[in-house]
């Protein structure tokens, strides 16, 4: 019985057999690994990010850049129309989902009430009722 290794990390040990000039062929052949499979990840992971990750890291950009520039007043419902207007596409859910990433929340400012009234300390117990 061989002893059972994690795919991903099969895979970067070959690339890293392969910088040090062995044939890749023998390596995956004595992994058990197809090399169709690791050209496969390999692909995916060397060529670093593609068009929709770098899209995707824009809109968290222009999120958090709205959100900041609206002094966290725009929560998910109404903060998708300001991306939108500079070109950007996304919905109420994906906006949800990037704010519980990246700990954004909104503030109601209707709700932080100011007390301008301070009361005579003293007055009689009658009055100050």
């Amino acid at each position: 019985m061989g002893v059972k290794v994690h795919r991903v990390s099969c895979y970067r040990w070959i690339a890293a057999r392969k910088t040090e000039g062995n044939n890749v062929r023998l390596v995956c052949r004595a992994l058990r690994v197809s090399r169709q499979a690791h050209y496969e990840w390999r692909a995916k992971h060397v060529s670093g990010p593609g068009a929709g990750d770098i899209d995707e890291a824009c809109l968290v950009n222009e999120i958090i850049g709205v959100h900041d520039h609206l002094d966290d007043s725009y929560g998910s419902p109404r903060l998708p129309n300001e991306p939108a207007k500079r070109g950007f596409s996304a919905n109420e859910e994906r906006v949800e989902r990037h704010f519980s990433d990246y700990g954004l929340y909104t503030t109601d400012s209707r709700r932080m009430m100011v007390k301008t009234t301070i009361r005579d300390l003293w007055a009689p117990l009658s009055d100050r009722v």
